[in-house]
């Protein structure tokens, strides 16, 4: 994004957009280059729009815009790419954040704050984001997607499931994470800042093994297993093609392991540690997909 100067009374979005970046982001952030798309993206649209200036019918112009796939970034390999609600709701997240910034640092005032409003994944708006339950894939589909998927889209779609770690953790997985000999995953990639994000250790479960193996071949312990940047893309491809129902978010993979896992009646604690998430938010997001643990302890 292009440097802009603030003369005026407000600044712009581009302005407000790199100034979180700078100030924040880049300095805090484990993993920074999300919020980076996100503000390329935001940058496209609302270009040098006064900060005060953006409003609902803007936001919702924005998610509509995303959604046709009309905002050009010039992101090498997402020109004009259609966004799903999920990712439109984290693009405006990173917009409020950018004001929010903005104001903590007296570069606008309290009078001059956007009013901004983020999509739900029904295609709704709401102001705050509402838990609600994750959505998943069947086993009919895994399935699918493992029969058709190829090559390295196959591999991560499988490490993905199998693991429920999130995308990037397994992008990111080098040779060294990988233990043979005690039958771990480690998914915290080495030297990156730990978040609430947690990255557990993990078994490495025989349906991985022979996989892995293959996958490590000839490669030393610092390099990763995966060199395409195109997971994203090819797993949106092949779930059209099996004319799966949008939104098609690799992330499902995850929601799908915790609850086929609990549909099997395992332990929600046992979920819980594979997800490396709390119990709670284990409860919140698939409890009712383990029925009989609530009628053993209702006993």
């Amino acid at each position: 994004m292009e440097n802009v100067d603030r003369k005026g009374l407000s600044i712009t979005v581009i302005a407000a957009l790199e100034d979180y970046l700078l100030d924040h982001v880049f300095e805090n952030c484990a993993a920074p280059r999300r919020q980076e798309i996100a503000a390329t993206h935001l940058a496209a649209f609302f270009g040098k729009t006064a900060l005060a200036d953006v409003n609902i019918p803007m936001c919702r112009a924005y998610a509509a815009a995303r959604r046709a796939g009309k905002v050009v970034s010039g992101l090498a390999n997402v020109k004009g790419r259609r966004a799903s609600d999920s990712t439109i709701r984290r693009e405006l997240t990173t917009l409020t954040s950018a004001a929010n910034h903005a104001k903590k640092w007296k570069r606008i005032s309290p009078a001059d704050m956007p009013s901004i409003e983020r999509t739900k994944e029904r295609g709704g708006f709401l102001e705050a984001g509402l838990a609600g339950e994750a959505k998943f894939f069947s086993r009919e589909q895994i399935a699918l997607l493992l029969f058709h998927a190829r090559g390295q889209t196959r591999d991560i779609i499988k490490l993905c499931y199998y693991t429920a770690a999130r995308r990037s953790s397994i992008e990111e997985i080098t040779v060294g994470q990988i233990d043979f000999a005690r039958k771990k995953i480690d998914l915290a990639t080495p030297g990156k800042k730990q978040t609430k994000k947690r990255q557990p250790v993990v078994p490495l479960f025989p349906v991985l093994e022979a996989d892995l193996r293959r996958l490590v071949v000839g490669k030393e312990p610092t390099d990763r297993l995966f060199k395409t940047r195109q997971f994203p893309y090819q797993f949106n491809l092949t779930c059209r093609a099996l004319g799966f129902d949008e939104p098609h978010n690799p992330h499902m993979l995850r929601h799908s392991r915790a609850t086929h896992l609990l549909q099997d009646g395992k332990k929600p604690y046992s979920v819980a540690a594979l997800l490396g998430d709390t119990m709670a938010t284990v409860e919140a997001n698939y409890g009712h997909h383990s029925p009989s643990e609530l009628m053993e302890d209702l006993k």
